[in-house]
């Protein structure tokens, strides 16, 4: 039996997030744990060997892939909920093969491959050491349309050249797979119709529970007098989405001029920045950041222009709002279908959009739709059902009535992350990180009522709630500041010669010297 939050009632939705607030004023949360899965025996394959399972990456961003929220989702997220299971998973980039003795393990899964030397040589080990390999996408990235669908070309950010042959290189890996796992049903089809002799499965994107806890617990009544609805793109390559529904957004913002319109991400306001007292503009934030901004929205918006890429995405932009009880608007989504619900409009219609906007100005209307999304999101947590790709691996025999995330679990997470960074989950999973054993080793014989701070070790169960507060804040700061990623002089000219050579038109705007050149020529027409 799977256990589903903290009392196994998901319309209890403040009970997982009322941590800080029990935090906040000195409040001692029930930590009673289930007995130690270390007891509990690995599962086995018939042939009685013990199963292990290694996720492979093949990120752009390379030894940085925690920063790549397709990497989380589909890597991360998935292989700590295989360790709670008693199953042991480890999650790598495929710069690291070599540094692995693959014949432990059972299953590899590449996550988004691409054809070159490194999966050539993992497919030949694959046959070698008699492993089974999987191929995981969670994009329709081998679309034969690119050219006319792929986010970076209408967002101007990459040429159709690079773009279709970034899509070959993608179709080419994955016809090397005897087994695909995609993370959305449409998806499914789409490598159905491509390659109709491969097996293919679904795996649906699913997020921990610590993100329901590391969220402020902010009240309906407080997001409700607030009214700002927030735009989350996650990447500069959303802007053609945006532009969709800047006129609607401008219309809303005239008509009803209590409501205010924040916009978190690299991409351009336009006309909309004009509204200087209703819009404001972050850019990008860590991602462990994005649950307070997301918790504190009246509504958060999802646009996407209708095509077949868009068709095969994810809804995870529903979920990540609708597990903080955040009505969410978005566009058409077939992924997004799985949790509708009168806390959520989903449509490519903006009178739709009106329509539902405005029965949320009525409180008592607001309220219902926040409950009503919270109880559909739960779909998209993890141990909330058996989690697909047991079946798919054909893993039986494993005790899933894992742990509570606790209070406990929540101050440890806290402590490691101001030591390790925000990364640290990727630490823990990566065997060859060099700090992957002082980590794993820290994690066992730290006590996470044990704070320690500044050479002092706190005992934070005899603590004040304003000093909790302010250990809190600081351990915050401390997670920020190591999680800054610092280039070598190497990877930065690597980087940019790549930027150059795959979209020189797009390498020479995003230049210095090119912005330096218009902040210049605007600052003088204005001065005119």
């Amino acid at each position: 039996m799977v256990t589903l939050l903290a009392d196994g009632h998901s319309s209890h939705k403040h009970d997982c997030r009322a941590i800080e607030c029990l935090v906040r004023e000195g409040g001692i949360f029930d930590c009673s744990l289930i007995p130690s899965l270390d007891s509990i025996p690995p599962p086995q394959r018939p042939d009685g060997i013990s199963m292990k399972i290694l996720f492979v990456n093949f990120s752009k961003r390379g030894l940085n892939y925690y920063a790549d929220a397709s990497v989380r989702y589909r890597c991360i997220y998935p292989s700590e909920y295989f360790n709670s299971l008693g199953i042991k998973t480890h999650a790598i980039n495929i710069s690291q093969v070599s540094k692995i003795n693959l014949s432990t393990y059972t299953h590899v899964i590449c996550h988004r491959p691409q054809h070159g030397r490194g999966l050539i040589n993992l497919l030949r080990l694959a046959d070698q050491l008699n492993f089974n390999i999987y191929a995981d996408i969670d994009d329709y990235l081998f679309s034969p349309n690119m050219e006319k669908e792929s986010p970076a070309i209408l967002s101007g950010k990459l040429s159709v050249e690079v773009i279709k042959n970034s899509a070959d290189n993608y179709f080419k890996a994955l016809k090397l797979f005897p087994h695909i796992i995609c993370s959305t049903q449409p998806l499914a089809d789409k490598v159905r119709q491509s390659m109709p002799e491969k097996q293919v499965s679904v795996c649906f994107n699913k997020l921990p529970k610590r993100h329901i806890f590391n969220s402020p617990n902010i009240s309906d009544s407080i997001r409700f007098n607030k009214k700002i609805i927030r735009y989350l793109p996650g990447t500069s390559h959303h802007q053609h989405d945006f532009d969709l529904i800047k006129p609607w957004l401008e219309d809303i913002l005239i008509k009803y001029p209590q409501i205010k319109f924040e916009l978190i991400g690299d991409i351009s306001l336009g006309t909309l920045a004009q509204h200087t007292e209703q819009v404001s503009f972050k850019k990008s934030v860590q991602f462990e950041n994005l649950t307070a901004l997301i918790a504190d929205s009246w509504l958060t918006i999802a646009p996407l222009v209708n095509n077949d890429f868009n068709l095969c995405k994810s809804g995870l932009k529903g979920w990540e709002s609708g597990l903080l009880g955040i009505p969410v608007i978005a566009s058409q989504l077939p992924d997004m279908q799985r949790m509708n619900c009168e806390g959520v409009c989903i449509s490519d219609s903006m009178a739709e959009w009106t329509t539902f906007l405005e029965r949320m100005l009525d409180y008592s209307s607001y309220q219902h739709a926040s409950d009503m999304i919270y109880k559909a999101s739960t779909l998209a947590l993890f141990d909330s059902i058996s989690d697909e790709r047991l079946s798919v691996l054909n893993i039986y025999g494993v005790h899933e009535e894992t742990l509570k995330y606790s209070e406990e679990e929540w101050l440890l997470d806290a402590q490691l992350a101001a030591r390790f960074g925000y990364s640290w989950p990727a630490t823990m999973l990566n065997p060859c990180h060099k700090q992957h054993k002082e980590l794993t080793e820290l994690k066992e014989k730290t006590k996470p009522w044990i704070i320690s701070f500044d050479s002092q070790h706190i005992d934070w169960t005899k603590i004040s709630s304003e000093s909790k507060s302010e250990i809190l804040t600081q351990l915050s700061a401390k997670a920020e500041s190591a999680s800054i990623v610092t280039m070598s002089n190497i990877e930065k000219l690597f980087r940019k010669t790549r930027k150059l050579l795959r979209s020189p038109q797009q390498f020479w705007l995003d230049s210095k010297i090119f912005n330096i050149i218009k902040e210049t020529l605007q600052a003088e027409k204005s001065n005119k």
